[in-house]
C-alpha cells in the first residue's frame, strides 16, 4: 500500500532526478559539460572498476572475519561467508554480460553523491543540493562524465540504508528486528520499484531514452553501478565496526546475490 502518499513522493523525487539529468545532458558548447556518447571503452572501464572493487572488498571482508569474527552480527556473518565462498567468480558471468552490452546513451556530469541526505523536501516538492560529488574521491574523478544511472544507483542504496537504519534503530531487540524484517523488506522493494519506474517514465519523457524498452535495456548498467556502491558502503562500514554497521546487511545481501541475470 502507498503509506500516506510516500510512494507518490518517491515517484516525484524520481521525476526531479530525471529532470536534473536532462538538464545536465543539454549541449551548451562547453566541452567540460556537454554530453558525450557512451563508448565501448567506457563500458569496459566501468566493468573493470567493479571487478577491482569486488576483489578489494572481498579481501577486506576476509581480514575482518579473521581478526574480528564477533564484530558482525549473526545475519551479516552468514551473508559475509556466503559472499566469500562465492568469491569473485560469482560476479564474472554478470560482468561478462555487462561488458558485452552495445554502447548506448550518454555520459554527462552527474551529481556524484546522490542520496537522501542531498535532497530537501520543500513545499511538497524536492530541491537537490550539494553538487560537489563524493569528497573522498579526487577532484578529477568527481568531474569526470559518467552515466546518469550512477545517481539512480546512489539513491537506491540510500533507500536501503534508510530501511536498515529504521529496522535496527527502531526495534527494541534483535528478536523484534527479526520480526519486522519482512515488513522492512517489502517497504524497500516497493520504494525501489516506485523510484526506478518513476525515473524511467520521466527519463523517457525528457528524451534521455527513446522509449521504455530502451530504458529497460540500460538496466544492466544500473545493476553494475549499484553493486559498485554496495562495495563502497561495505568497505566504509567495515572500517567503522563495531560502532556501526547499518549498511552491512543490505550491501552484503546485494553482493552475495552477484549481478542479476540481466546484467
Amino acid at each position: 500500500a502507498d503509506d500516506g502518499g510516500l510512494l507518490a513522493r518517491v515517484r516525484l523525487l524520481a521525476q526531479r532526478t530525471a529532470e536534473l539529468h536532462a538538464a545536465l545532458a543539454r549541449t551548451t558548447g562547453q566541452p567540460a559539460f556537454d554530453p558525450e556518447p557512451v563508448q565501448a571503452a567506457d563500458l569496459q572501464r566501468w566493468v573493470q572498476q567493479l571487478r577491482e572493487r569486488v576483489a578489494a572488498t572481498l579481501a577486506g571482508l576476509q581480514v575482518q572475519l579473521q581478526e574480528h569474527p564477533q564484530a558482525l552480527p549473526r545475519g551479516p556473518q552468514a551473508l559475509a561467508q556466503r559472499l566469500l565462498d562465492q568469491g569473485t567468480a560469482g560476479f564474472e558471468p554478470g560482468l561478462a554480460r555487462a561488458a558485452a552490452l552495445a554502447p548506448r546513451g550518454v555520459k554527462t556530469r552527474v551529481h556524484g553523491a546522490y542520496r537522501l541526505q542531498e535532497v530537501l523536501l520543500v513545499d511538497n516538492d524536492f530541491v537537490i543540493i550539494d553538487f560537489e560529488g563524493d569528497p573522498e574521491r579526487p577532484l578529477q574523478e568527481r568531474r569526470a562524465k559518467r552515466s546518469p544511472l550512477c545517481d539512480v544507483a546512489g539513491m537506491l542504496r540510500s533507500f536501503d540504508q534508510a530501511r536498515q537504519a529504521a529496522l535496527v534503530l527502531g526495534s527494541p531487540s534483535e528478536t523484534e528486528a527479526t520480526r519486522r524484517e519482512p515488513l522492512a523488506r517489502a517497504w524497500g522493494e516497493a520504494v525501489r520499484d516506485a523510484f526506478v519506474q518513476g525515473y524511467g517514465d520521466a527519463a523517457v519523457a525528457a528524451g534521455l531514452y527513446a522509449d521504455a524498452e530502451a530504458f529497460a535495456a540500460a538496466r544492466p548498467l544500473l545493476d553494475l553501478f549499484e553493486a559498485e556502491l554496495a562495495c563502497q558502503q561495505l568497505h566504509e562500514d567495515l572500517a567503522r565496526l563495531p560502532e556501526t554497521g547499518l549498511a552491512l546487511p543490505g550491501a552484503l545481501a546485494l553482493l552475495a546475490g552477484g549481478l542479476p541475470p540481466g546484467a
